[in-house]
């Protein structure tokens, strides 16, 4: 054995089943197996100086507690592999990134409750149902739940420390309870999550800018204005959500995206002092854009294919530059188009002779 070996790679060598011989490599800093056919990793504890692990589809190998207290480990990826076993990897004291995405048979993420190092931790289409003890992560910046229809709530995650992004697009997460209490939580994406119905656990959010949830469920937006720095809001394709009261007043929304919602009033959105970009197109039951009139910062309005009726709102809009109308059957033919800042200018002069 060379004892000043620092990598090794045995990527697709589908006859290799055992790594222990390399537990003798004091000064071993990477491993390399990925699409091997590696199944024993238990004596890789004892690589001192180990840092980062890659068994990327190698599907026989199902546990991964033989790396647990390897003093220096900082990354494992095992992203489509056979692991169902963590062991007590919270004990690796300088890891912080873990892959274990499309890990099938992954079905309990508590061996990383506590992990004092864990900035990142992707489990995306693995069987995952719970995410407790990872408040107790007090470095954890990332969590990737994406397709894990396992998991319905996150409640688990209240008061995470650190945490600044959460994804969980197409899940089948459900309550998101206690997200608010996050105080680093900047962006929320639940993309296809058809199960969660309500964003309002996010209210008073002091560091949320960003929440994505278009084809989601969501019908409640309940004091959403009460997210004091919430830049932008996606929320398209979300046919049971109709109000938009929650988010008026919203103090920094500057992008609010509806398109083809079931939205039929849009509250008092004129409340938004920041508001610069509304996209209502394609929502059919909206009919009127009158509790827009006033809104100070307004620049786009996207309303194509809306069921709109009027656009006297546009005339009361004193940053407008583009606004969108193609389509809106209920409009006159000579409104139905795409306006620019000229046109419009163009357009309310003909009106007022």
């Amino acid at each position: 054995m060379c004892r000043r070996l620092k990598g090794v790679s045995f990527t697709g060598c589908t006859s290799l089943r055992d790594l222990s011989a390399l537990s003798l490599a004091p000064h071993l800093e990477e491993i390399d197996a990925r699409l091997s056919g590696v199944r024993d990793v238990s004596q890789l504890g004892n690589c001192a100086a180990l840092v980062e692990a890659q068994f990327t589809g190698t599907s026989e190998l199902e546990d991964l507690s033989g790396l647990a207290g390897s003093p220096f480990l900082k990354k494992i990826s095992a992203c489509y592999s056979g692991v169902r076993t963590l062991g007590k990897l919270r004990n690796c004291p300088n890891l912080s990134i873990v892959y274990l995405t499309h890990c099938a048979a992954i079905s309990d993420l508590s061996p990383m409750a506590g992990a004092p190092a864990l900035v990142a931790l992707y489990a995306e289409s693995s069987s995952i149902s719970s995410a407790a003890g990872l408040n107790l992560c007090s470095r954890l910046e990332t969590v990737s739940f994406n397709d894990c229809m396992q998991l319905t709530d996150l409640s688990a995650l209240a008061g995470a420390q650190s945490l600044r992004y959460v994804n969980i697009r197409y899940s089948g997460v459900e309550s998101i309870a206690g997200l608010n209490l996050c105080p680093q939580l900047e962006e929320f994406s639940a993309e296809g999550c058809r199960n969660l119905t309500s964003l309002s656990a996010l209210a008073g959010s002091p560091s949320l800018r960003r929440i994505s949830a278009p084809n989601s469920g969501v019908r409640h937006l309940e004091r959403l204005w009460f997210c004091s720095v919430l830049d932008e809001l996606c929320l398209s394709f979300c046919d049971s959500l109709t109000d938009f009261s929650g988010v008026a007043g919203a103090p920094s929304l500057r992008a609010l995206n509806a398109n083809s919602t079931g939205a039929d009033t849009l509250g008092a959105l004129h409340r938004c002092p920041l508001l610069e970009i509304l996209d209502v197109q394609w929502c059919e039951r909206l009919k009127s854009l009158h509790s827009l009139k006033g809104a100070p910062n307004l620049r786009k309005l996207y309303a194509r294919g809306s069921g709109v009726e009027s656009i006297e709102a546009l005339e009361y809009l004193p940053k407008l530059q583009e606004a969108d109308f193609r389509g809106c059957r209920s409009l006159k033919r000579t409104e139905q188009t795409h306006f620019d800042l000229t046109v419009l200018h163009r357009h309310f002069r003909r009106r007022r002779k």
